[in-house]
């Protein structure tokens, strides 16, 4: 189970006093990463700072503007899908399932050929997204599929910075926008999920938006499903008498450094 859960500022209702707070009797004590725009909350009395933990990723984020600090969520949706959240997790963390996953969609816009993984870095790891801007080849069906990612706000060539926080915090940093996804394990095949969206206030604001975040919507339902598939026959995958350690691709090299993590936090358990 994570040391801590995660929640974006704009999405954080309730007061917090010293860093300590009550929710239904439960005495909490959050962690405000500031550099990314985030709070983190533990019941753990004994937990280190996870801003600590997480100063690459702080330092990082400050370079290279990667912050939800100046966004609002503007969509929330909660999930209880049936598999473990690891496959969760991995499916998440890298863009090679796409040639096949979401052939018709996201491989459309962001193939996986173009993605590319760093390495670990210890609490986190991130693969980065890559937009293909020729789109001339669609359809006009399929224009109308990635019409909200076609217009979304681009940093550069790249869509997004896909990130994992060990073990199972996923958040993608874009540029105007983000989506985080925290994740709560109910059992070896049940993983609660709330998706949260968010983009910048001003853009919020535009008269447009409604349109877009109508197109967003309609287009994240079929991604989502199709991710839910995938993750499905996954858990199939890992349940059956012939599954065996295989060779990853480089493109989804987050998934092994999630194993490694994982593998690492039994070891520590196992000495404690």
């Amino acid at each position: 189970m994570p040391d801590f859960g995660i929640a974006p500022h704009a999405f954080v209702q309730r007061g917090i006093d010293g860093g300590r707070g009550r929710d239904h009797d439960f005495l909490f004590h959050d962690d405000r990463v500031e550099d990314l725009g985030l709070i983190f909350v533990t019941f753990s009395d004994t937990v280190n700072s996870i801003t600590e933990r997480l100063a690459s990723l702080c330092e990082r984020a400050t370079m290279q503007d990667w912050d939800l600090k100046e966004q609002v969520v503007v969509q929330t949706l909660q999930q209880t899908n049936q598999y473990n959240w690891k496959v969760q997790v991995e499916t998440y963390v890298e863009c090679y399932h796409h040639i096949g996953g979401h052939s018709e969609t996201l491989q459309k816009i962001m193939p996986a050929a173009a993605s590319r993984c760093e390495e670990d870095k210890g609490t986190w790891t991130v693969c980065h997204a890559s937009l293909n801007k020729d789109l001339s080849h669609l359809s006009p069906a399929e224009r109308s599929t990635v019409a909200a990612f076609e217009r979304n706000t681009i940093a550069g060539d790249t869509l997004g910075h896909i990130v994992v926080i060990y073990p199972c915090t996923l958040v993608t940093f874009m540029k105007g926008g983000g989506d985080i996804r925290i994740l709560s394990p109910i059992s070896p095949g049940v993983t609660k999920s709330t998706i949260l969206t968010t983009r910048q206030l001003a853009q919020t604001q535009a008269p447009n938006f409604s349109q877009w975040l109508a197109e967003y919507t309609a287009t994240a339902e079929v991604v989502n499903k199709e991710d839910n598939d995938i993750n499905l026959m996954q858990q199939i995958g890992v349940l059956s008498s012939r599954a065996a350690v295989g060779r990853f691709s480089h493109l989804e090299a987050g998934a092994w450094h999630l194993a490694q993590f994982v593998r690492q936090r039994i070891r520590d358990w196992g000495t404690s």
